[in-house]
């Protein structure tokens, strides 16, 4: 008996108004159901970022970043991401697709612009974001305390969107960190020791300051 008729027996024996199983999803249906934008839940990300936790440095013996109004953070691509970018101009921050993605949310697309300093832990706005040539740079205003916090840096291209060959993964190489003082702008610190020096998205990267 297919499921039509054993509707309308049911709905005749009960005296129901008949059920059609058309209405709602289609169990044999791979696009039914799931978590996407369709069904309310958000689309997933193409790129991502990785944390910059900020510690005082061993030969430290006070906190390095009071004062701090200004942290400006360089990486470079490494292997996979320059050709990455080299193969997809599109995806560069003034390509047709990058614009969305490196902008704010305003662009329509993942607004790393914001998201960058939604998903830190030491209160912060994004002044600027830039990629030059194979490194991009990151300027962070910053309020309220530094050490022990994380400021996150991004966006990079996840695993998936890079598609590294022979296993290579989309990481970059550490370049500079740098911190400025709020009221004169001069370079109040930098790092001692960076731990480690390669990141991707999700990693942490350790940066331990000093003046």
């Amino acid at each position: 008996m297919t499921l039509r008729s054993l509707c309308a027996a049911l709905a005749a024996a009960l005296a129901l108004p008949a059920c059609d199983p058309s209405n709602g999803a289609d169990e044999s249906d791979p696009e039914a159901g799931g978590d996407d934008a369709s069904s309310g839940g958000e689309p997933a990300l193409t790129h991502g970022s990785f944390s910059l936790r900020l510690e005082r440095g061993e030969t430290q013996t006070s906190d390095p970043f009071a004062g701090t109004g200004t942290v400006i953070a360089s990486f470079e691509y490494e292997q996979c991401l320059r050709q990455f970018y080299e193969a997809h101009p599109q995806w560069s921050d003034d390509g047709p697709q990058g614009v969305a993605i490196f902008g704010g949310r305003e662009a329509g697309g993942e607004g790393w612009r914001d998201r960058l300093c939604e998903q830190s832990d030491a209160q912060c706005e994004i002044a600027s974001i830039g990629q030059d040539v194979d490194m991009l740079s990151v300027t962070y205003r910053v309020s309220g305390p530094l050490e022990g916090h994380t400021l996150e840096f991004g966006p990079v291209p996840t695993e998936a969107l890079a598609a590294c060959s022979d296993g290579v993964a989309p990481t970059m190489r550490f370049v500079g960190v740098r911190g400025y003082d709020a009221e004169t702008g001069e370079l109040l610190w930098t790092p001692e020791a960076i731990s480690p020096p390669r990141a991707s998205v999700g990693g942490v990267v350790e940066v331990l300051a000093a003046r």
